[in-house]
């Protein structure tokens, strides 16, 4: 999955912090990566991201 996203450390080995919110279907809606593992997107940004998918199908 990291190498699949692109978010590996090549020099560390390991996979930069990245937050994902991922659709029903599989689709990337929000991606963030971060070098430096101190640095975190804020409450408010997941928030929006996550209101923002669309609305799940009705069954």
């Amino acid at each position: 999955m990291i190498k699949a996203y692109g978010i590996l450390n090549e020099r560390q080995e390991i996979a930069h912090p990245t937050t994902f919110v991922i659709d029903r279907s599989g689709t990337v809606r929000y991606a963030r990566e971060d070098v430096d593992f101190r640095v975190r997107p804020s409450p408010d940004d997941l928030l929006a991201a996550l209101r923002a998918l669309p609305p799940a199908k009705k069954r």
